[in-house]
């Protein structure tokens, strides 16, 4: 990816790729803002740049310049899958519950198997005190990976949210058998931070391989 950018330093993409797929899964934050902020000068109406941007703030816990970030870019393209995914996120991290709640329900009728926005409305159920609403997405996730693959990983962060931290570890090992892409983001999201103090997590992380 280096290498990527010293041959053409004007890509938005090798700068995009550089932050997301790498400096900001082995834990490089500041690093990766750099990287995706440059992508997105270079390509200022690109929308996945310029929504990732907002999840990466969310990784630094920057979650106010994530909320600014994604209101911005939600604005741009209203209803883009990516960044109403970081807006959900965005509000949520800004305890902002409800809002986020708002924004599933207001696409769920019409997409009702979005994994994307079933994860971020169970969880802001959770922090808002309704966890019985969780449970319920929960079963909707069982119902789903009956008839395709279903994204472990957001299983796992439910039941950590419900602090359920048993069952949160046992879907993170399906996670890591299955390969999920959001598997990657273990050493930096915040939706697994109850997680973090358990014995069970630095193992979980190790098998990730990533480097010091």
């Amino acid at each position: 990816m280096k290498r990527a950018v010293e041959l053409d330093p004007n890509s938005a993409q090798s700068h995009y790729r550089y932050a997301i797929e790498y400096l900001a899964p082995v834990g490089r934050i500041d690093e990766a803002l750099v990287e995706i902020k440059r992508a997105l000068e270079l390509d200022p109406l690109s929308m996945p740049i310029g929504a990732n941007f907002a999840g990466m703030y969310i990784y630094a816990r920057k979650y106010d310049l994530a909320l600014e970030h994604a209101l911005k870019v939600n604005a741009l393209e209203p209803g883009h899958a990516t960044a109403s995914y970081w807006l959900g996120w965005a509000y949520v991290t800004n305890g902002k519950y409800q809002e986020a709640i708002n924004l599933c329900e207001k696409v769920l009728p019409s997409q009702p198997d979005n994994q994307d926005l079933l994860q971020i409305l169970g969880y802001a159920h959770a922090k808002a005190g309704r966890p019985a609403e969780t449970t319920r997405i929960l079963a909707k996730f069982a119902e789903i990976e009956k008839k395709q693959y279903v994204v472990t990983y957001r299983i796992a962060t439910l039941y950590a949210v419900l602090g359920n931290k048993d069952r949160a570890f046992a879907e993170m090992e399906r996670s890591y058998e299955a390969r999920d892409w959001d598997f990657n983001r273990l050493k930096v999201d915040p939706l697994v931070d109850s997680l973090r103090d358990d014995p069970r997590f630095e193992p979980l992380l190790k098998k990730l391989n990533l480097p010091e």
